[in-house]
């Protein structure tokens, strides 16, 4: 256990083995497989009589880079802001003041309050 994703990972699997077991085992997952295996036939078939067979090998060999995901998650274990689109301080101190206005409505039983 020597990082946070390995413990968290540990519990998983020793708490809810059971559900680990089922993933991707349904009615709806074998469906959703093959449904998304026609559909990846049909496309190719359509690509091969337009001539466009070459574009559909291509994006169809596409592999993302994972490399950088450790990294990636050591970044947001150590995380001091929840990010956002724009400046995330504002964001953060925009639900600060949200939060603290609530608070004070509830403390004024006889006062209606906007957000309640």
């Amino acid at each position: 256990m020597q990082q946070n994703g390995q413990a968290q990972e540990f519990v998983c699997h020793t708490n809810f083995p059971s559900i680990w077991e089922r993933i991707g085992k349904s009615a709806q997952d074998e469906a959703r497989r093959n449904s998304e295996e026609n559909l990846k036939k049909d496309a190719e078939e359509f690509a091969t009589a337009h001539g466009w067979h070459q574009e559909f090998v291509q994006e169809h060999s596409f592999v993302p880079d994972y490399s950088k995901n450790g990294d990636e998650w050591n970044e947001m274990l150590v995380a001091k802001y929840i990010p956002g689109i724009g400046d995330s301080f504002t964001a953060f101190d925009q639900l600060e003041e949200m939060a603290t206005e609530h608070v004070l409505c509830l403390m004024q039983l006889s006062h209606k309050c906007r957000h309640c």
